[in-house]
């Protein structure tokens, strides 16, 4: 049974965030740059007009996939805190882009808020370690990176529009 008044809140997220980039949009200076924002604030309205208007890039539809799992918004997973329960799924996220696609250790880190390679190859090691070290570790990354390659739409969708990811 769908809870109705989740779908209805995942909704509206997703008409404001639509609503919000088109604004967004609305006041970028003739040369198309969003002027006075920081590289973490553009690559997060950069993500958002990706997921919603072409269903994402790969990275960004691992980035959504893990926020929903690790129950995230995207506005954390790209920002600067280092709270563990952000850090690990923005890890584990760094993790998937890099063993599922093609881009480079930059590329990724451009794609997390403007990070550098090294922050990337730091946590592609962090990851690593914890699945050695900890079956559920293990378990739940194994489980995203099947559930991402598989491609379902049903995990795209959900991705998308869940309000928390948003």
């Amino acid at each position: 049974m769908i809870d109705r008044e989740a779908l209805v809140k995942a909704l509206r997220n997703v008409a404001e965030a639509v609503g919000s980039v088109k604004e967004l949009r609305r006041q970028c200076s003739p040369s198309g740059e969003l002027e006075g924002l920081t590289p973490r604030e553009k690559t997060i309205i950069a993500s958002i007009g990706d997921i919603l208007h072409n269903g994402g890039t790969q990275i960004t539809k691992i980035q959504g996939r893990v926020c929903v799992f690790y129950d995230v918004s995207l506005a954390q997973m790209l920002g600067d805190r280092k709270f563990a329960h952000v850090a690990f799924p923005r890890q584990v996220a760094m993790y998937l882009c890099r063993i599922l696609t093609d881009n480079s250790w930059k590329e990724i880190g451009e794609n997390f808020g403007g990070r550098d390679h090294g922050t990337v190859l730091h946590a592609f090691k962090v990851v690593i370690k914890k699945m050695e070290d900890d079956e559920k570790v293990r378990w739940d990354v194994e489980s995203l990176k099947r559930k991402l390659r598989a491609g379902s739409m049903v995990l795209e969708e959900e991705a998308i529009m869940d309000g928390a990811c948003i």
